[in-house]
């Protein structure tokens, strides 16, 4: 382990950057960049995420002294930032909560984290007539995988810690 994932709460935080070149260009001033990282098996509880987002500057900067005087900036490259998913939720749900906590800057094709996180299958060899159709969120992605519609991951950064 390299030391650089802590958990405050409901979310997890990783000092280092993937897509530099992405973030760059949306901000005009230098950040450093945190990453934000949704463990599976809870809800997204909007007091959860809200509370970790509070603490996070507080946390990061306490066990990582070099950052102590540097502006942080959180972002994430997930589904649960998909535009797909906000076609089927309605806007209190929590996932959709979450989402409007983003500027949203960039979407990629991807299917392989939807079957993972949202059915739980392994990725190889998915005949997507026997997914599961437990929930609304996995009857319509269901359906859009049986139409070939093509699904997204978002990549965000946090518009402002509340």
């Amino acid at each position: 382990m390299k030391g650089n994932l802590i958990q405050i709460g409901r979310l997890q935080y990783e000092i280092g950057v993937k897509d530099l070149d992405k973030l760059n260009k949306y901000f005009e001033e230098k950040h450093q960049y945190v990453y934000i990282h949704i463990p599976r098996g809870k809800d997204l509880n909007e007091e959860d995420v809200k509370e970790s987002l509070c603490l996070a500057d507080k946390y990061i900067k306490k066990y990582y002294s070099e950052l102590k005087n540097e502006k942080l900036a959180y972002y994430t490259k997930t589904w649960l930032l998909s535009p797909e998913i906000k076609e089927i939720l309605s806007d209190n749900s929590n996932i959709i909560k979450f989402q409007n906590k983003f500027s949203i800057i960039e979407y990629e094709e991807n299917i392989k984290d939807f079957l993972n996180f949202v059915f739980d299958v392994a990725i190889d060899k998915v005949d997507y007539k026997n997914l599961p159709e437990k929930t609304t969120l996995q009857k319509e992605l269901k359906r859009k995988l049986l139409n070939n519609e093509t699904l997204h991951l978002g990549l965000g950064i946090i518009k402002n810690i509340p």
